[in-house]
């Protein structure tokens, strides 16, 4: 029993075709608009290797990150002779970090609302190198604090 290499439509309507030679461009697929006219809205997803690229760039983002927030604790005992902190003082310094994570959960759904992924991730790229940097640059526990935040 052979089975056909032909590619076969999606049984579910609005759903993108699997396979076949177009498998790799962007598929698009329609949905029904939000405000109830009957024009459905085309919607171009990436599809074959371009939503692996996609997601082992995010996936690869996210990993930095961790690192980055992480780091910080590697270099305790280093850091805290070097500005003479206390261990209170370091735990002040640590959720320094986690401060900009609570203060801007809101404003940045917003923004991505407001202005796509795209443009907010590229955004939010640019400033946590430059953060980055600038913590890396630091001349004092005060300063290390007011960067992230």
């Amino acid at each position: 029993m052979s089975k056909s290499l032909k590619p076969r439509p999606h049984p579910t309507p609005g759903h993108a075709p699997v396979g076949g030679p177009d498998s790799r461009r962007a598929t698009p697929v329609e949905h029904a608009a939000p405000n109830g006219s009957a024009a459905p809205i085309r919607i171009h997803r990436p599809a074959g290797k371009a939503r692996w690229v996609i997601a082992i760039l995010l996936g690869t983002g996210i990993l930095i990150n961790y690192i980055d927030r992480l780091s910080i604790s590697v270099i305790q005992t280093p850091l805290s002779h070097e500005f003479g902190l206390s261990a209170t003082q370091f735990g002040v310094l640590s959720s320094a970090f986690l401060w900009s994570y609570a203060i801007m959960q809101i404003p940045a759904g917003v923004l991505l609302d407001r202005w796509g992924v795209k443009k907010v991730w590229a955004a939010g790229a640019v400033l946590w190198t430059v953060a980055s940097v600038m913590t890396a640059l630091a001349s004092g526990a005060w300063m290390i604090i007011a960067v992230p935040v």
